[in-house]
């Protein structure tokens, strides 16, 4: 088991978001994992970057944005993903978010303590 299937998915609806005249969508999210760091792509179509909003608070990842109706969309929706993250995983502080094409790509590095690394065998005469 990989420490990407330990990204586990929670619903992130919260009473504000049925309050909203705008619908709630899950956007679709995609999840990779290399030794380095685990990358999450959600896909925001339409979405700007001043209604971004990314936070990671303990293990808890959320994404949420806002998409405002306009020509080829007919209607305004609110986007929301949460994420449990394993906390013995990532560097908190070296999250990093970037918006290009309508996907939020969002970095979380790994620990170095959590990283694989190459173990060096001697040779004993």
């Amino acid at each position: 088991m990989t420490e990407q299937t330990a990204l586990t998915r929670t619903n992130g609806h919260t009473a504000n978001d049925v309050m909203t005249t705008m619908p709630a969508v899950q956007p679709n999210v995609d999840i990779f994992e290399n030794e380095q760091e685990l990358i999450v792509d959600c896909d925001l179509p339409g979405v700007a970057q001043d209604t971004l909003s990314v936070h990671l608070d303990g293990t808890q990842l959320t994404l949420e944005g806002e998409r405002a109706a306009y020509e080829g969309w007919s209607v305004a929706a609110r986007y929301r993903r949460t994420f449990t993250v394993p906390e013995h995983l990532i560097d908190a502080d070296g999250v990093e978010a970037e918006l290009r094409g309508g996907v939020l790509r969002v970095r979380l590095p790994k620990r170095d303590d959590a990283r694989p690394r190459k173990i060096t065998v001697r040779s004993v005469d």
